[in-house]
């Protein structure tokens, strides 16, 4: 009889999910591995990815959560993709659009992500972005149950059937005896292989960590060849904390300490690690399988024995393991997995002094990759320096006031402006460039505080041509002033004065199209949505689509300005495009950027406007139940927070919505609060807002709506707004067809025909108006047909659509628009059978047997 002696590695087997994995990976499927901690998810993903040809792998940890894109930094460092202080230098939406794809013949790259909760959510955003552009495959594990939540946008893809789920099952009891054979080489008994089943639960990892246990404390004898397990623990001594416990009071000081330490920080650069516990000891450990090597960092060889291990560490000692480490890293490691940030969290933990302007340039970065409220807390620790220089307080109150109003906190915003403008007789011996910047910076959040919070554009342009005249007083060559004249229009275009805006379009273009050999300065980017929607009102689809390419395209080459701006863009952007594309009809299958609006950018500032676009789009395919749910929700989260006033465009939109569901008298409240909104940012959309409006009234008040439309013809016309005027003669021809004259079917057709006129749907709205002038019913009803195809669905009307419920009147306006029963399941995502009972039902209400009747009855 003797004790065992266990191979210096943990075998492993080919189990039968292995093959499942591969063969889904093969096909070009994303994966999403999940079970429970140990039970070998990470190990089946491994043997996957070693058979790519090409994988990237991503570190997700704790301590790595708080760098914004962190996770993915050494990846978008091979790419060129991130700076020198290890923070990508624009959003993950920007981002989305510079990663090519790295696969064999442009084929997606495999992303091997473990612990994928643990994401921080700028990676998680980009990751789903990607995926959803082919550009990436996910292989990823989750601990379910037990772990921590999947990041909302990659749960999108799970929800969409993007990302295929496969729970990883525990090991049999044939699979536990296979493993414990080859692992103490020879066989085991029966009743052992049981004790060990059952004990374990079938945990891979429980199984290996009990097996090790037992061999050291010979636990395991040899008995006719045959090895048994002898021993007799208590039961609190067969579970993997304690088990985990156990090794590391096994391990010398100095290795334990260095477990520890890696626990804290894990991802952590091997180098790093090796000038704070010495390089024999990294190599033991790694050696010893207690650390893993991957990518020129390590980390521990699990996740639940590195939080074993932090549950270890007192706050006493964790203080003096991060001292330990700040101490042999004065600066930061720039390979770190997040650089700066990184060596700015351990600095933060170990009370370390640090310089203020090491701070600013971490808010910097933070800002500019979108984590709002990490860059607010560098800022604060920044202020909190002592001593601090004048330069580095001015600096701090600029970037914290920016910062903030963003985050929407107005009082604090301007107490911080305040405190700038008091410091900055501090700092006039400052070069004279640089104040300038700083008066330019905090001028401009005054500014955006007074039109897009307080609603009042004048202020703002007094107060922006006042921060300009202080500037050049103390530079007057500063580059920065030459922006004042397009910042003023750009401030107008979002004030709804579009004309000279308009007229700036050509020059946006030019700058913007010579890219990153001029870097256009963020006031042309700024500039680029409130010019698409002046451009969408004038029906210039397709330039204004050129214009939100070339936007985006040159947003990853900003290199100055506003740095908590920089996201904000990105979403501005690609949300006026997707906007402007349903108010020009552009057909949704067709080429562009809506693609990426329905991932949520990693911003709470955008929850609120993302959410009403959502539900825009959705009014615009007839969706209305699903829309009113949609933009009840946002109207929510834009009721929370709403720092550039989209909420009075919300309300009509949600006017709209709850007309579409019969809810009429809700309808009107909504429209009326709409009207008596501060306006804000909504003054730029206020022709779609007026025309959600009046679509609105159709449904419950027929007579005011033709007033309402008539009023919305007289101001479009007088703002030069072309599809805008077009729209309501559409409009008026559908209110009261027998007001409609021969001189409004030839204005119709001389909008539809002017030069500036790209809109796709501005064709049909005009042979709308005509064909209902010359009273041509067929014509009409194909119009109104393909109308409905270009999101200009309407809610179902007449005392006869009171009788409907809400599914009834939402399928009810898609039948009076001319939609087909398969073209109406895919447009409400519902079966043709469920569609043909909906119908069926509306005809025995209504008391009718042809779709042609609907539309009588409903309009």
């Amino acid at each position: 009889m003797r004790g065992a002696a266990l191979r210096p590695q943990w075998p492993t087997l080919t189990r039968e999910v292995v093959g499942q994995v591969a063969d889904l990976v093969a096909a070009g499927a994303s994966v999403l591995l999940c079970g429970a901690a140990g039970v070998g998810k990470s190990y089946v993903a491994q043997q996957v990815a070693a058979a790519a040809p090409v994988c990237v792998p991503v570190l997700c940890t704790p301590a790595g959560n708080r760098v914004p894109l962190g996770a993915l930094h050494s990846w978008l460092a091979e790419l060129g993709l991130a700076d020198a202080t290890g923070a990508p230098s624009v959003s993950p939406l920007v981002l989305a659009g510079q990663v090519a794809p790295q696969g064999p013949g442009d084929a997606p790259v495999l992303v091997h992500v473990d612990d994928i909760d643990l994401l921080d959510a700028a990676s998680a955003e980009l990751l789903a972005l990607l995926c959803r552009r082919g550009v990436v495959q996910l292989l990823a594990t989750l601990r379910s149950p037990g772990g921590g939540a999947l990041p909302a946008p990659l749960a999108r893809l799970l929800v969409e059937d993007q990302v295929v789920r496969v729970e990883v099952a525990p090991l049999t009891p044939n699979e536990v005896g296979e493993l414990v054979q080859l692992a103490l080489d020879g066989p085991v008994h029966h009743e052992t292989v049981r004790f060990l089943h059952r004990t374990t639960e079938g945990n891979n990892l429980f199984l290996r960590e009990l097996v090790r246990t037992g061999a050291a404390h010979a636990a395991f004898v040899l008995e006719n060849d045959v090895w048994r397990w002898h021993a007799t623990p208590a039961p609190e001594a067969l579970l993997l904390p304690a088990l985990f416990s156990d090794e590391l009071d096994a391990l010398p000081e100095a290795e334990r300490e260095a477990v520890e330490l890696v626990a804290l920080t894990e991802p952590i650069a091997i180098d790093a690690l090796a000038l704070a516990v010495g390089p024999d000891v990294v190599t033991t450990l790694v050696r010893s399988g207690l650390l893993v090597e991957v990518e020129q960092h390590v980390r521990t060889h699990h996740p639940l024995f590195a939080e074993s291990a932090r549950g270890r560490i007192g706050p006493w000692q964790r203080r003096q393991l991060f001292e330990r480490l700040h101490e042999t890293l004065p600066s930061p490691p720039t390979d770190a997995g997040g650089g700066l940030l990184r060596w700015l969290a351990w600095g933060a933990e170990s009370g370390a002094k640090i310089a203020a302007d090491s701070w600013l340039a971490g808010a910097r970065a933070a800002a500019a990759a979108g984590d709002l409220p990490y860059a607010e807390e560098l800022v604060t620790h920044a202020l909190a320096t002592t001593p601090l220089a004048a330069r580095d307080r001015l600096e701090a109150h600029t970037l914290r006031a920016e910062v903030r109003r963003f985050r929407a906190q107005r009082a604090e915003a301007l107490a911080d402006l305040d405190a700038a403008a008091a410091t900055l007789d501090a700092a006039a011996g400052e070069d004279g460039d640089w104040l300038a910047g700083q008066v330019l910076a905090a001028t401009r959040t005054r500014a955006d505080l007074l039109q897009y919070v307080d609603d009042d554009p004048a202020a703002a342009l007094t107060v922006l041509a006042e921060g300009y005249a202080r500037a050049a007083r103390f530079a007057p060559e500063h580059p920065g002033l030459a922006r004042e004249p397009l910042e003023t229009l750009t401030r107008q275009g979002w004030s709804g004065q579009c004309a000279a805006l308009r007229a700036e379009v050509p020059r946006l273009l030019a700058e913007l199209a010579q890219g990153a050999a001029s870097r256009p300065g963020t006031d042309v980017l700024e500039a680029v949505s409130p010019a698409l929607l002046a451009l969408a009102w004038e029906g210039r689809t397709a330039t204004l689509r050129d214009l939100a390419r070339a936007g985006l395209h040159a947003l990853a080459d900003v290199h100055s300005g506003p740095t908590a701006a920089r996201p904000h863009l990105a979403v501005e952007i690609v949300c006026t495009t997707f906007f402007t594309d349903l108010y020009g009809g552009v057909p949704a299958g067709d080429e562009g950027l809506d693609h990426l609006v329905p991932t949520a950018i990693a911003q709470d500032i955008d929850a609120g406007l993302l959410a009403a676009g959502a539900g825009r789009r959705l009014l615009a395919e007839g969706a209305w139940a699903e829309a009113d749910r949609v933009l009840a929700d946002a109207l929510a989260l834009l009721e929370q927070r709403d720092p550039s006033g989209f909420g009075a465009w919300a309300l009509a939109a949600a006017a709209l919505a709850a007309a579409g569901v019969g809810d009429l008298t809700r309808s009107a409240a909504l429209a009326a609060e709409a009207a008596r909104a501060p306006s804000r940012t909504s003054r730029s959309l206020v022709p779609d807002l007026r025309t959600l409006v009046a679509r609105a009234r159709l449904a419950g008040d027929p007579d005011q709506a033709v007033d309402e439309i008539e009023r919305l013809r007289a101001w479009a016309h007088a703002e030069g707004h072309l599809l805008t005027e077009l729209e309501a003669l559409h409009l008026r021809a559908v209110a009261a067809p027998a007001t409609v004259s021969a001189e409004d079917a030839d204005r119709a057709t001389h909008l539809a025909g002017a030069s500036s006129m790209e809109a796709p749907v501005a064709r049909l709205l005009a042979d709308h108006v005509v064909a209902v002038q010359q009273d041509d019913d067929a014509v009409a009803s194909a119009a109104i047909r393909r109308l409905a195809e270009h999101g200009r669905c309407l809610p179902a009307r007449g005392k006869e659509a009171a009788t409907l419920s809400r599914r009834e009147r939402e399928v009810a306006s898609l039948v009076a628009g001319g939609l087909s029963t398969p073209e109406i399941a895919e447009r409400l995502h519902l079966s043709t059978r469920t569609v043909e009972s909906h119908i069926a039902r509306i005809f025995t209400k209504l008391g009718i047997n042809r779709r042609a009747q609907v539309r009588e009855l409903l309009g």
